[in-house]
C-alpha cells in the first residue's frame, strides 16, 4: 500500500441519531449533543491546517458506511473519527479509552496518536487504554463489554477508523468535567492534534 501525506481527507462522524441520542447525563445532556460540540471544535482545528474535512450526520449506520465506501474514490489517504462517551452500570467506573481496528496497523496508530493527546488533557482520569477491536477479538485490551454498533463501524468502514471515548457519562466526576464547554473544546483540539500527528507519520511504503 502506498501512503503519502498528499490530500488527506478526514471524515468526522456524529454519533447516534436525534431519535436515539445515546447515553445521557443525569441532567439530560445526550451523548450526541456533547459529541457535536467536540466535532465542531475538531472541524475548526483541522481546517485551519488545510485538511480536507467532511462532516457526516446520517442517522443510519448502513447509509453512513455506504457513503464512506464511495468516498474512497477521492483519495486513498482517508481517516474516519466518531466521538462517543461511555456509560457503565457501575457509576464509580470512569475514565477514557480509544478504539481502533485491530486488523489495521494504521487504524491502531491513529488511535494511539489520539489517545496520547486525550491523556495530556485528562491526566487525573483513569486511562482505560487503546483497544483493538475485530470480529474475532471484540474488545482487546479491556474487560468492558463491546457494543455492536462500534464493532460494525470499525469493521465495515474502509478508512483508517478510530472511536475516541474520552469520558464516562455514567460517572458524576467525568460528567462534571465534560459538561464544561471549555473541556469539550479542548477535546476537539486534542483529537485534531492526534490526527495531525498521525498524518505526519505517513511515509511511502512499498
Amino acid at each position: 500500500m502506498s501512503l503519502t501525506r498528499t490530500s488527506p481527507v478526514v471524515h468526522i462522524l456524529l454519533c447516534h441519531s436525534p431519535d436515539a441520542p445515546g447515553a445521557k447525563t443525569a441532567n439530560g445532556w445526550s451523548e450526541r449533543q456533547l459529541a457535536a460540540d467536540v466535532n465542531g471544535c475538531l472541524f475548526g482545528r483541522l481546517t485551519t491546517h488545510k485538511i480536507t474535512v467532511w462532516q457526516h450526520e446520517q442517522d443510519l449506520l448502513a447509509r453512513r458506511i455506504r457513503i464512506l465506501k464511495k468516498a474512497m474514490s477521492v483519495s486513498p489517504n482517508q481517516i474516519a473519527v466518531e466521538v462517543h462517551f461511555n456509560s457503565f452500570p457501575d457509576p464509580k467506573t470512569r475514565g477514557f479509552m480509544t478504539l481502533g481496528r485491530a486488523t489495521s496497523v494504521h487504524s491502531m496508530r491513529l488511535a494511539t496518536c489520539i489517545h496520547d493527546q486525550i491523556q495530556i488533557i485528562r491526566p487525573d482520569a483513569p486511562d482505560l487504554g487503546v483497544c483493538g477491536c475485530s470480529k474475532d477479538r471484540r474488545f482487546v485490551g479491556t474487560p468492558q463489554e463491546f457494543k455492536q454498533t462500534r464493532l460494525a463501524l470499525l469493521e465495515d468502514v474502509p478508512q483508517w477508523v478510530c472511536i475516541p471515548e474520552p469520558a464516562t457519562l455514567s460517572n458524576p466526576d467525568d460528567t462534571k468535567w465534560v459538561l464544561k464547554f471549555d473541556n469539550r473544546r479542548r477535546l476537539g483540539y486534542a483529537i485534531a492534534t492526534g490526527i495531525l500527528e498521525f498524518i505526519d507519520t505517513l511515509t511511502l511504503e512499498v
